[in-house]
């Protein structure tokens, strides 16, 4: 009989067996020789198949659990071996590693959530994924953490005298490690529940376990507005690594390959209903048969809901619940704006409005003493907040900004712009000619000719000159090609979209 391990060596040998890819799996079990028919087939689930194979291994006829982690380190070895090979592989990973923590950190530190910490209560949902309703994580006032915007603890439904406190920083990862969850995940919620701040602040935490081992894969939030229908999703994943962080599209395919990348998709609901339905296909499609240490989906509860397509290979749904009235309270206490509780309750669609922490931290930096009733007069009084505030003047020298309708207008404009691109996110390298008006497209094309016609002119004209004359040949290299660049851009001009 195998010697006796505790509840966290147990939970960590799972964690590592449902870690390894199926080729990977299949190698342990060649060398460990358990009897037919002791473990599934590659047609059961990750998760099954490493609990019998450690079912077998501590069991009397067992192989025992030190051969299990000795053959286990050695193939986890070899696979890192054949990954850290290439030198150059390493160096990317390195630097990436470093970008996507840099960008991590920004992002936590300007969510709105960061002004003080809002404990939420989670409910598992996994019907929504085919599965069957089994946990609930609740609210923990004793525990802080700080990454995540919220504290809970983890209980099992019908069963509330049995809770399982969860240590803050890693409890999306203890559920994720969990043996019927095998890293894949769905977060559902309302518009401003938190569904992104916690993908964040798990990214960050699986972030920070990469760093300290070379064997852990890494975490890469996509935006799935970005998707295009009639794309694979690994084919999606390969063009986004390559277009964001630079990265070779041989090397994050071989990272895909060897499930070296965790994918956490958001902004499912972000692709209109008929095509986040083809969106949802394309993902079953890639998880199927995969063993990707951990997959994490976020979408809203309601779209989700309209699409009617689950996403069957994903294990587990946790629905981000809104705030209780008693909640908000205790948010607007903490914070002595307590005084806003009165405009809060007397407004039923801000009451409503504020269940969820974005809108209701929201409503704390924008309430400037005025009442504020309803949706459109929040983002008013907090875009007007925003902008009138001396440390968002950005590069502008005081007193020079642009005035607020002026840098409405074109915050106005960028938006329709982005949403019409399917963009969530706004950088200026992804800025696309085709944003503009017709007449400004046209004096674009018109530039572009003109610049180009003038270089070739400039450099025809040197080549000539030095042949018959400086003076002439630059003249005429110049003249023609103005001429040229001028009929170029008019020829050409409005068909030149750059993208990324």
């Amino acid at each position: 009989m195998s010697e006796p391990r505790s509840a966290d060596d147990r939970l960590e040998l799972i964690r590592q067996l449902n870690s390894l890819s199926q080729p990977q799996f299949n190698e342990l079990l060649f060398a460990l020789r358990p009897p037919g028919g002791v473990v599934p087939g590659t047609a059961s689930a990750q998760g099954d198949r490493s609990k019998a194979l450690l079912d077998w291994a501590e069991g009397p006829m067992g192989c025992g659990l030190s051969k299990l982690e000795q053959v286990l380190e050695k193939t986890r070895n070899q696979h890192l071996r054949k990954f850290s090979s290439s030198s150059e592989a390493q160096q990317i990973r390195i630097k990436l590693l470093r970008r996507l923590k840099n960008d991590i950190n920004l992002r936590l530190e300007t969510s709105l959530h960061k002004l003080v910490k809002i404990d939420l209560q989670m409910e598992e949902q996994r019907q929504r994924v085919g599965q069957h309703p089994q946990l609930e994580l609740v609210p923990e006032d004793s525990l802080e953490s700080a990454h995540s915007p919220v504290n809970r603890v983890f209980r099992p439904l019908g069963v509330p005298e049995a809770s399982e406190t969860l240590e803050p920083a890693q409890r999306l990862l203890t559920v994720l490690e969990r043996s019927d969850v095998q890293g894949k995940l769905l977060i559902l919620g309302e518009p401003g529940s938190g569904k992104t701040t916690e993908l964040v602040a798990l990214a960050y935490d699986l972030l920070t376990q990469g760093e300290q081992d070379e064997r852990e894969p890494i975490p890469i939030i996509f935006e799935l507005s970005a998707w295009k229908v009639g794309t694979s999703i690994e084919q999606w994943l390969i063009e986004q690594i390559q277009a964001i962080y630079k990265v070779p599209p041989k090397i994050s395919r071989q990272w895909l390959k060897d499930e070296w990348v965790i994918p956490l998709l958001d902004g499912l609901d972000e692709l209109g209903l008929e095509n986040q339905r083809k969106c949802v296909i394309a993902i079953n499609e890639f998880l199927d048969g995969q063993a990707y240490p951990y997959s994490v989906v976020c979408c809203r509860r309601e779209e989700y809901e309209q699409g009617q397509i689950d996403l069957h290979e994903l294990n587990g749904a946790l629905y981000i619940q809104p705030l209780t009235p008693a909640q908000m309270q205790d948010y607007l206490r903490d914070l002595n704006r307590f005084s806003l509780w009165q405009n809060i309750e007397d407004s039923p669609e801000l009451l409503e409005l504020s269940r969820q922490p974005l809108f209701l931290t929201m409503l704390v930096v924008a309430y400037q003493g005025r009442p504020i009733g309803n949706e459109a007069e929040l983002f008013n009084a907090y875009i007007e907040k925003q902008l009138s505030d001396p440390r968002f003047q950005g590069a502008y020298p005081p007193q020079k900004a642009p005035s607020q309708p002026k840098t409405l207008h074109y915050l106005n404009w960028l938006a329709q712009q982005m949403e019409k691109a399917g963009k969530t996110e706004y950088l200026i390298e992804e800025m696309q000619p085709s944003w503009l008006s017709p007449v400004h497209q046209g004096l674009y094309g018109l530039s572009v000719g003109l610049m180009g016609g003038l270089s070739v002119g400039l450099m025809g004209g040197l080549s000539v000159g030095l042949m018959g004359g400086l003076s002439v040949g630059l003249s005429v290299g110049l003249w023609g090609g103005l001429i040229f660049g001028l009929l170029g851009g008019l020829i050409f001009g409005p068909d030149k979209t750059i993208e990324p």
